[in-house]
Formats: structure tokens, C-alpha cells, sequence
């Protein structure tokens, strides 16, 4: 159980590292307000 847990972890750890990555991208280099729609209060 203790290597199921480690394995999704790490799993996890990159999925969320992927996700701020791909929004930083969108932000920086795309220019696309992505970012700016996610935030809260944003219109």
C-alpha cells in the first residue's frame, strides 16, 4: 500500500506541476486571458 501511495503521489505532483506550467504558458506566451477568466471576480 505504501508504494500505491508514493505512485499516486508522485502522479499527482506532476499533473499539478504540468497544470501551472500549461497555465503560465497560456498567460505568457499565448496572451490569451485563460488565465485571467480562471481567476475569481475576473469578467
Amino acid at each position: 500500500m505504501h508504494e500505491v501511495h508514493e505512485v499516486l503521489f508522485n502522479v499527482l505532483t506532476g499533473v499539478a506541476i504540468l497544470h501551472v506550467v500549461a497555465a503560465l504558458k497560456h498567460h505568457f506566451i499565448d496572451r490569451d486571458g485563460v488565465l485571467r477568466r480562471m481567476l475569481p471576480g475576473a469578467r
